[in-house]
């Protein structure tokens, strides 16, 4: 017996393609996030004032607030998100807030909401795990040619 995803089935074929396109955009960020950390210096990666406005710090910034849309736009939907993480409420919470910080105008320079998700534990595990089960759940309801 295969081990089963644990997001169940979505009905609408329409939500479904709709969630799948937006992980596909959030998914192409983050292999522009993953190829520009890896030319990134140790000196602008511990430095959040360099790092967020660095090509890898702007593209992981994007690619949490895709892959927040994707996961707003299912649990709208009724599908139940507990399967992806122990405390999904904290990370969903979390990324919608660095989501709202980086599509919509701050009030100020640094916001801190883009900092908060990092203060969660083992949160880059996580994230990491939430955007691979996702995109096996694509996967598996969509194929591997999109549709």
């Amino acid at each position: 017996m295969e081990p089963s995803n644990p997001l169940r089935a979505v009905t609408s074929s329409e939500v479904l393609a709709i969630a799948h396109r937006q992980w596909m955009r959030a998914n192409r960020i983050k292999s522009y996030f993953t190829s520009a950390l890896a030319e990134t210096d140790e000196a602008v990666r511990s430095d959040p004032g360099q790092f967020y406005v660095s090509d890898a710090g702007i593209f992981v910034l994007t690619w949490y607030g895709l892959l927040f849309s994707v996961l707003e736009r299912l649990r709208e939907k009724g599908v139940d998100l507990t399967g992806l993480d122990p405390n999904i409420n904290e990370l969903y919470n979390a990324l919608r807030r660095l989501r709202n910080s980086v599509f919509h105008a701050e009030n100020h320079y640094w916001d801190n909401r883009q900092l908060e998700l990092m203060a969660l534990s083992d949160v880059v595990t996580r994230i990491n795990y939430v955007h691979a089960t996702l995109g096996e759940y694509f996967l598996d309801a969509v194929g591997p040619g999109g549709g």
